[in-house]
This record gives structure tokens, C-alpha cells and sequence, in this order.
């Protein structure tokens, strides 16, 4: 049993001796290049690495597949800095030179302003969605902010009891022993 556990250490030693730190190589190659109709000024990789998102000279976003068939496009506002898309997938944000975050949708529809200054100058979206980072090299700043997005739910024409315009409670219980 010992010369077993020797055995595997001594092998161990070798190949820990045998690799050394930082010398590591990188195979590449390139798999497509996608020829596009605008100059390129930024790109994003959609989270399921389906989809490549690119932010154009020309204020548009195009979403294309891996095998380079565009799936869509859509206008954004003027003078684009940078951009970011959301993890959960559902938010485009594009940064502009006059300190506005546009948020998008998917289907191109702008949803929301966030006035951050004209001092950031690149933004990245949290894992989950909730946060956006904005930086400032200038102030060698970063702000994070948080996201909160409401959805509204048309209950036009739904059954009800009672009064239309009553109170509505949410009582929560998570204290269960």
C-alpha cells in the first residue's frame, strides 16, 4: 500500500515539475468571419453563445447566428459609446456619449432611460441581470447600479370580486417551523 502511495506521489512530483507556470499555449482558429454592412464599433456574445450582438457605426444592433445568418436588427439611439446585453438575455443597454443608458428589448423597442453623466464611459451587466457596472477612467470611478424592472399586467377585462378599485393585500409567510 505504501509503495502504492509513493509510487503516485513520485509521479506527481514529475508532472508538477514538468509543467511550468505561465508557459502555457493557446490553439486557435478562426471558425467564420462574418461580413458586415456597417463598421463594427462594439460586440457582445448572447449567453447561451448562440448569438453575436454588434453595436454599428451606423446606430443599430444586429444580431447574428454563429453560422452568420443575421436573425435581426434594430436602431439605437445616436452616438453609441458602448454596449452591454443582460445575461437573463432580455436587455440590450447602449451607452452614448451624452451620459444616457438607453435599455432595449430584444424586439428593438427602447424601454427605459438612465441618466449616469457623461464622465462613464463603458458599461458591463451583472450575472443575473440586476446590476449594471458603469466606469469613468477619468475619476477612476466605478458605480454600480441597481436594476429593478416592473412589468406591467393588463387586467382589463378579467373577472373580479367586489369593488373594481379595492386595496389589494401581499401577505407573505416564510417563517415556517
Amino acid at each position: 500500500m505504501n509503495r502504492i502511495i509513493l509510487k503516485l506521489f513520485a509521479v506527481s512530483l514529475v508532472l508538477a515539475l514538468s509543467i511550468s507556470v505561465g508557459s502555457a499555449e493557446v490553439e486557435w482558429e478562426i471558425l467564420n468571419t462574418l461580413k458586415l454592412d456597417a463598421p463594427p464599433l462594439d460586440v457582445a456574445v448572447f449567453p447561451n453563445g448562440k448569438y453575436v450582438f454588434i453595436l454599428t457605426h451606423d446606430s443599430s444592433v444586429r444580431i447574428y447566428d454563429l453560422d452568420g445568418h443575421l436573425r435581426n436588427k434594430f436602431k439605437v439611439v445616436k452616438q453609441a459609446l458602448d454596449f452591454a446585453i443582460a445575461d437573463n438575455g432580455r436587455s440590450v443597454f447602449v451607452l452614448t456619449h451624452n451620459g444616457r443608458i438607453y435599455v432595449y428589448g430584444l424586439d428593438g423597442r427602447l424601454r427605459n432611460k438612465i441618466e449616469v453623466g457623461k464622465q462613464i464611459d463603458h458599461i458591463k451587466v451583472g450575472p443575473r441581470g440586476e446590476r449594471l457596472f458603469a466606469t469613468n477612467r477619468q475619476n477612476q470611478t466605478l458605480d454600480v447600479i441597481a436594476l429593478n424592472f416592473f412589468q406591467k399586467i393588463s387586467i382589463e377585462g378579467s373577472p373580479f370580486k367586489g369593488p373594481e378599485n379595492a386595496p389589494v393585500v401581499i401577505a407573505e409567510f416564510s417563517d415556517f417551523e
